[in-house]
């Protein structure tokens, strides 16, 4: 079944790669296609589906904002990287981090969060600190990272909400008390995240990193990505999370070739509020 729904969605997704007159109408007829398919949504939570070039095409359940968890890092590394860009191959400015980088590690390991070690006087890169936040999901990693672009993470915060969400027209998403998603007052829909996939895949840096299954950064050593389905139906990311308040949730985004066709076509899907990351992930497959 899923794979005649990928077959499907992939001839639909064909008709409209080629140059149209209106970008508009291409997405349209595209969305009515998709929308002609059964698709295979999750059993709880909400859902979306897009592809990359043609943003949102279809939804399931509701879309009132709810909790990210660790997607909201996504969000976390586009701002960084708006104020501090990297280019591919590039690592960027060398950080030393301090007793509040410390404060922060000790904070998450007795709240149960994920993190990765780190040490006063530690020298690590931004490359490696985005790693850090997006493959093993180290929640005092983001807050550090959001701490060294922006001060703190009120200041963080208040630049993510009053100018860069609202410039991207994410008016459904909000970011709260910390970078990491940790809290539940970061929330958003999966509608926002369609686009906010496309953003991350548009971002070279982004792009190379969420397709990474291990990396090795100072003081902890390796460090593995927690998205377990990478590789997997051509999954090439981006990032999983889980709280009790968000239940787990997936943005992912899988690499697909129309028969006959040179263009690949990458289709972005993000799943919210299962009841555990497993059905996230396992929910991802049909889709």
């Amino acid at each position: 079944m899923s794979f005649l729904l990928v077959v499907a969605m992939g001839a639909a997704l064909f008709n409209y790669v080629r140059p149209l007159p209106k970008a508009e109408a291409s997405v349209t007829a595209l969305s009515s296609q998709i929308g002609s398919i059964q698709l295979t949504w999750p059993a709880s939570g909400s859902a979306a589906l897009g592809a990359q070039g043609f943003g949102l095409l279809a939804t399931h359940g509701s879309q009132q904002p709810r909790p990210t968890a660790s997607m909201a890092k996504i969000i976390t590394a586009l701002i960084v990287l708006e104020k501090h860009p990297l280019s591919p191959g590039q690592q960027g400015p060398v950080i030393t981090l301090t007793a509040s980088d410390l404060a922060l590690f000790n904070k998450y390991y007795g709240e149960g969060g994920s993190y990765v070690k780190v040490a006063v006087g530690e020298q690590i890169t931004e490359y490696q600190m985005l790693q850090a936040m997006l493959l093993p999901s180290a929640n005092n990693i983001a807050d550090s990272i959001a701490v060294w672009s922006f001060g703190s993470l009120g200041d963080y915060a208040t630049y993510a909400n009053t100018t860069w969400l609202k410039r991207q027209g994410l008016n459904n998403t909000h970011v709260g008390g910390d970078a990491s998603g940790f809290l539940p007052d970061t929330t958003s829909t999966t509608a926002d995240f369609i686009h906010l996939g496309e953003l991350a895949l548009n971002n070279p840096i982004i792009a190379e990193i969420v397709q990474q299954k291990s990396a090795t950064i100072p003081v902890h050593g390796v460090i593995y990505s927690t998205n377990a389905r990478l590789g997997f139906n051509n999954i090439i990311g981006i990032k999983t999370g889980l709280t009790d308040q968000a239940g787990g949730c997936f943005l992912f985004a899988s690499r697909y070739t129309v028969p006959g066709s040179s263009k690949p076509i990458v289709i972005i899907g993000v799943i919210m509020g299962t009841q555990t990351l497993l059905e996230a992930l396992n929910a991802s497959e049909p889709l």
